[in-house]
């Protein structure tokens, strides 16, 4: 086996060389080592939206070890080199073979950084001054990173490492170079900190710090934000001419946050009490408080034993003793949860529970393409498609791309020569198929997986217990690998391959498609596997759940009460901060639509409060999905020109011709937002011609 070495990033006008090297010489083949003389030629091809890969002309190059140069103007373009040999047979004929492909992004010569993070409040006027119960705004000024995604840490000086990157916000740089987050501060403080401010602790003073993080590379600010009671100064402020102790004084002294700028200090003496702030902090209540008692019972390993009847008891061990470490603070501490969970694991892992190294790709080229017979009998040697059976177990083909991408479909999946899976004419690239079918750019806007940097479909491959894949999926589980474990799997994905952190993520994966609370008496097991993804074996996971884990779990027996189950499916009305939902979706919003209105609204509501919410934008029309949770439905179908619209109203659009999925926006208090900011109310023609939608208001 050979493979293409060089820069997968090369910098533009910089000239790179690219060499073949061999991984794994072909033992196999008697003549390895007396092959007859072969000429390797270097074939680019650029990849193009609407045709696919696209040869460059012009551009073969012949040798083991080659030069490329790409201009600035194709920055971002994936490219894709191509090795072949020819090689003249016996009877003088040429014989053309592919050998290896390397994909490869080229980035700007000019340097992409983060210049500085700032710190901006009060609509950026009073910019030195800040209340507890206020907000401040952080801003990344950046250099060449237009629409570059940059995620952003508030800390508070004095916790963990991990304790540090718990909360992140991400924004999109502008055309500007700015990328701007919104932080409520009460937020960040830990509880410790925030009921010594409730108590009128004078000694209590407290440092924060924020993060711009941009690939990995991280911009810190020197100068603290610097909190108070008021009374008591910090070593790095003058001392204040008041003696008065206050009751329950909340005061920020500000040193603006830069890299390189004259830090600003100031005393705010407002006295101000924020009750609400308190019950911000208090503990989240467990899914069994008051509840069943077998729910908060830890698993064991003989109960998963019953599960998976061929594992190793070291490894139903590691599973259990994570799964009981995790289950509180994820809410995963329910008989129900248990059940449905494990019955979806078993689906994965099956009854060994074996951890593969990510998914297997070992397809061969005619099930790429249309399907093949994975079993039976009529075996026929093809010598050019791959040897195949004539009938038996039929599987059609797992990826929509290679259906009109038959070429990539030859070139990369496995053909066989004596037998089903032999690869004895050609090995499945599994590289190569993983990064062409979960590349963002070969799937449609509802199946983007985030994968939008050069080897990420490859790195980001299904792994864990629920096959979590994609960039985004990683990083939304992330936030609990990094808290529990201090692990970073977007920089360590194969970390997904062990045990503990496999259950983890799976049950982070879990908990963000609200799994942990749809589970709780429910007993439509196709509800909760249609969280993991749509290639489910719904049959064998609804028969493990009748017949094995409800059973192991003793669900029957669960004194979970009617209205205790309701709880835990939705949140209680009363806690939605409109403020908070609007500037979420604001300091988020794209610099234009990606298809994805319904998500950034959704995550915009749970930032009010709201959670559990999910489904495509046309869901929400005209249904219960928001007046469940406490909107009322001002009206459907409404005269615009009529209607006094409300910050955080939302519209809702049914499905229509050309838009089967809807639209969904909120009005900020001067225009709709969703997951950009619309010029419009209608984003699109056909919807302002059937004009079907509907608009929901909180009301208090």
């Amino acid at each position: 086996m050979k493979i293409i070495k060089g820069n997968t990033s090369p910098k533009a006008e910089e000239k790179t060389f690219y060499e073949l090297s061999i991984l794994v010489p072909d033992f196999s083949n008697p003549i390895f080592n007396n092959k007859p003389k072969e000429k390797y030629i270097c074939t680019l091809f650029k990849k193009d939206k609407a045709t696919g890969w696209k040869q460059v002309s012009k551009n073969i190059k012949y040798g083991k070890k080659v030069p490329y140069t790409f201009g600035e103007k194709v920055v971002g373009i994936p490219y894709r080199i191509e090795v072949h040999t020819e090689t003249k047979n016996l009877l003088n004929v040429t014989e053309k073979k592919f050998v290896a492909n390397l994909i490869v992004t080229p980035r700007t010569a000019k340097e992409s950084v983060i210049g500085r993070v700032i710190l901006l409040n009060r609509g950026n006027i009073d910019v030195n001054k800040a209340k507890f119960s206020e907000s401040l705004s952080a801003e990344a000024r950046t250099s060449n990173l237009f629409a570059k995604e940059i995620t952003f840490y508030l800390w508070e000086e004095g916790v963990s490492e991990a304790d540090k990157y718990k909360k992140p916000k991400k924004a999109f740089v502008d055309k500007n170079g700015i990328a701007k987050v919104t932080f409520s501060l009460s937020e960040y403080a830990t509880p410790k900190t925030l009921m010594s401010f409730f108590t009128g602790d004078e000694n209590t003073t407290k440092k924060f710090f924020v993060s711009a993080v941009y690939e990995n590379k991280k911009v810190t600010n020197k100068t603290p934000v610097v909190a108070s009671d008021g009374t008591t100064q910090p070593a790095s402020t003058s001392a204040s001419n008041s003696n008065n102790r206050g009751s329950g004084i909340i005061s920020r002294l500000t040193e603006i946050v830069a890299e390189g700028m004259e830090s600003i200090t100031s005393n705010n003496q407002e006295n101000t009490r924020s009750a609400t702030s308190v019950e911000q902090i208090q503990p989240a209540k467990s899914n069994t408080e008051n509840k069943c008692p077998n729910c908060s019972k830890d698993i064991t390993v003989e109960e998963l034993k019953k599960i998976f009847s061929d594992a190793s008891d070291t490894t139903l061990k590691e599973a259990a003793t994570a799964y009981n470490k995790y289950m509180k603070n994820l809410n995963m501490n329910t008989c129900w949860n248990k059940a449905h969970f494990f019955a979806q694991a078993s689906i994965e892992v099956g009854s060994s529970f074996t951890l593969k190294q990510g998914e297997s790709l070992n397809y061969s080229a005619r099930r790429l393409k249309d399907g093949d017979y994975v079993s039976g009998s009529g075996w026929i040697k093809d010598l050019k498609n791959g040897g195949h059976y004539t009938s038996g177990k039929w599987k059609t083909g797992p990826f929509s791309y290679f259906k009109s991408h038959q070429d990539d479909a030859d070139k990369y999946g496995r053909k066989d020569l004596n037998k089903y899976g032999d690869g004895g004419i050609q090995k499945a690239n599994y590289e190569m198929i993983a990064s062409l079918v979960y590349d963002d750019e070969n799937r449609s806007s509802k199946e983007k997986l985030g994968n939008t940097q050069a080897g990420d479909g490859w790195k980001f491959r299904g792994r864990g217990l629920v096959q979590l894949t994609g960039r985004s999926n990683y990083n939304a589980v992330n936030k609990y690998t990094l808290k529990e474990e201090n692990i970073d799997i977007l920089l360590n994905p194969d970390k997904v391959n062990e045990v503990k952190i496999a259950v983890l993520t799976s049950m982070g994966y879990w908990k963000n498609h609200g799994g942990d609370t749809k589970s709780n008496g429910q007993k439509d097991e196709d509800i909760l596997s249609r969280l993991v993804g749509n290639d489910v074996d719904y049959a064998g996971k609804k028969r493990n759940f009748d017949n094995i884990t409800s059973k192991v779990f003793k669900i029957n027996e669960c004194k979970l009460t009617k209205t205790q189950k309701a709880e835990s499916r939705s949140e209680k009305k009363g806690k939605y901060d409109i403020e908070k939902a609007v500037a979420h979706l604001d300091s988020n919003a794209l610099p234009k639509s990606k298809g994805k209105c319904a998500l950034y609204v959704r995550q915009a509501i749970n930032a009010g409060g709201i959670y559990h919410l999910s489904g495509h934008a046309t869901e929400y029309y005209d249904t219960d999905k928001l007046s469940k949770y406490g909107f009322t439905k001002i009206g459907s179908d409404l005269d615009l020109n009529s209607v006094s619209l409300k910050k955080g109203d939302i519209a809702t659009f049914s499905s229509v011709k050309g838009h089967p999925y809807g639209h969904i926006a909120m009005w900020n208090g001067k225009q709709w937002v969703s997951d950009f900011k619309q010029k419009s109310f209608w984003v699109a023609t056909q919807y302002s011609i059937d004009k079907k939608y509907a608009i929901y208001r909180w009301v208090e």
